[in-house]
């Protein structure tokens, strides 16, 4: 659902983690939460409000992607259910019952830019999916709050 890049490990921790390794190959594993907890968590994230507008803002920002110039295939329904579902993680998180236009934008690197394939002349240019998106971001409508 998500895309996170993590860095090489520093020489000092690669010969941790390799002199290690028999410990790490049979780790004890002690269970911080339950599937009952982790139910009732998923049952509170679904609680989280998105508005239509904010339906609207998902898909219009998948939409203007698969129709850039420079894409070659873009991201399908998958990335736009994931924006939806982390946002309403993150909403929770923050403390909110009802998702934001921020949400969206904080997530849509993380669950968008991976499925972005650039089209081969668009790449020696180098143009890249992160150039993309930002793209999108910045032109994609975002809604209003209506009061």
């Amino acid at each position: 659902m998500l895309r996170i890049f993590s860095q090489y490990s520093s020489k000092e921790e690669e010969k941790q983690v390799i002199s290690n390794i028999d410990k790490i190959d049979e780790p004890d594993i002690k269970a911080v939460t339950n599937p009952g907890e982790i139910r009732k968590l998923q049952e509170l994230v679904k609680g989280v409000y998105v508005s239509p507008d904010i339906v609207e803002y998902i898909t219009s920002i998948v939409g203007f992607l698969r129709a850039d110039p420079n894409v070659l295939s873009g991201p399908s329904t998958r990335s736009g259910i994931a924006l939806y579902k982390c946002s309403r993680v993150l909403a929770l998180l923050d403390g909110r019952d009802f998702i934001i236009p921020d949400d969206i934008k904080h997530l849509a690197h993380q669950t968008t830019e991976h499925r972005i394939r650039v089209k081969p002349e668009a790449e020696m240019d180098d143009i890249t999916p992160k150039m993309i998106l930002e793209r999108a971001l910045e032109q994609v409508p975002v809604p209003k709050l209506k009061i």
